[in-house]
């Protein structure tokens, strides 16, 4: 009997993956806003000086004459991939397939993405709380930079050294002489491309790895995400990282726990978190 229940489990088992494997994907509708004429990859590497750990993802730069994207690079590579495929027809077992092939892995970066509109100096910010996706409006910030006499080279090109204050942090960046007004994130506004830009604390790092020409499709996806201000994301989003518990709870998808006196509590995690804006 133990065997036949176990056979039937399995069967079950292999049935839904079945099913799982031919199911077709849906995609958000999308909108083609520019082409790419320049294209930079950063290694982003930030430091929860909490926890002590480490966290490290590459993010790229997609620069057009109207507009700009900067995103996680792994969502980037896979968007390439499907450009070349029948989307209609991809399931999600070939879709699966297609990223064990070309190497491509999901990072915690992977539905963030910043589209800047480079002639009205806006932009759209894309990320997520738990599993909630949310948009905001922001402006491109007119970021007082002071120039140093100081070179460095990076990605094979002398920079030019500046320093800032934005949004909480003292920061550090290095500029080219590639005549090109953008950078990593939301930093902008020197007298070239910027490739490394760090805060005091060395806790929040930038750096490029690649440079080279593009002529990639900076595409606008609709998701249907949430529409809030970038104060209430990023009080949401420190709320769910240093007791994820609690917002869980007030969810109501929080299991009862019990501890050793009897009291009944959510448990207490903190998860890796090292907010880049502090105000």
């Amino acid at each position: 009997m133990i065997l036949f229940l176990f056979n039937c489990l399995v069967s079950v088992g292999q049935s839904q993956s079945g099913e799982s494997k031919n199911r077709l994907l849906s995609f958000p509708p999308e909108v083609v806003m520019d082409t790419s004429r320049l294209e930079c990859i950063y290694d982003y590497q930030v430091k929860d000086t909490i926890l002590k750990s480490w966290y490290r993802s590459e993010m790229v730069l997609l620069h057009g004459k109207h507009y700009s994207a900067y995103m996680d690079y792994q969502t980037y590579r896979y968007d390439s991939i499907l450009a070349t495929v029948d989307k209609t027809q991809l399931t999600w077992g070939e879709s699966k397939r297609l990223q064990k092939a070309h190497g491509i892995f999901t990072t915690t970066n992977s539905l963030f993405s910043i589209i800047r509109d480079n002639y009205t100096s806006t932009m759209q910010v894309f990320d997520k709380v738990m599993i909630d996706r949310f948009v905001y409006s922001d402006s491109v910030p007119d970021l007082k930079w002071a120039l140093v006499d100081t070179t460095y080279e990076v990605c094979g090109y002398v920079c030019h050294k500046a320093t800032t204050h934005f949004r909480g942090r003292d920061w550090i960046a290095w500029y080219c002489d590639v005549p090109v007004n953008a950078g990593p994130w939301k930093f902008s506004g020197l007298p070239g491309l910027i490739l490394a830009v760090y805060d005091t604390s060395k806790s929040q790092c930038f750096i490029a790895n690649t440079i080279r020409k593009g002529n990639s499709a900076i595409v606008m996806k609709d998701r249907k995400e949430f529409k809030t201000t970038r104060e209430r994301f990023n009080k949401a989003l420190r709320e769910y990282n240093e007791n994820p518990a609690e917002m869980f709870e007030r969810a109501g998808l929080m299991p009862t726990v019990v501890n050793e006196e009897g009291d009944v509590n959510p448990p207490y995690r903190r998860l890796f978190f090292n907010p880049i804006e502090l105000e």
